[in-house]
């Protein structure tokens, strides 16, 4: 299951989402979607680096069934900056971003 907060205006599909999550990992996962102010920020307070950055990920420690994998912060303002670089449509590079998460925490 995804415990799914978007702090921005884009739509997301949360259906083609969850087969994503889903088909990683059988745990619950955070996910928030923010612009970069609040990812900048956020990074500051967690890494002490002044920037923004396309997406953080807190992975909760522990290898306990019933805990979440985590939480995972995706910058909508990055996806869409990589979006226009690469030509591609804002939800493909989500997903894609996602994915890429996921790989990382699996890893």
């Amino acid at each position: 299951m995804i415990d799914f907060e978007n702090q921005t205006d884009f739509l997301v599909n949360l259906v083609a989402l969850e087969k994503i999550v889903t088909s990683l990992t059988k745990k619950d996962l955070e996910l928030i979607i923010v612009d970069n102010q609040t990812i900048k920020e956020i990074n500051l307070e967690h890494r002490k680096k002044d920037e923004a950055t396309d997406v953080l990920s807190f992975p909760v420690d522990g290898d306990f069934e019933h805990l979440p994998l985590g939480t995972i912060i995706i910058s909508i303002d990055f996806v869409k900056e990589k979006a226009k670089e690469y030509c591609a449509a804002q939800q493909k590079t989500a997903q894609y971003i996602g994915k890429k998460v996921n790989a990382k925490i699996d890893a």
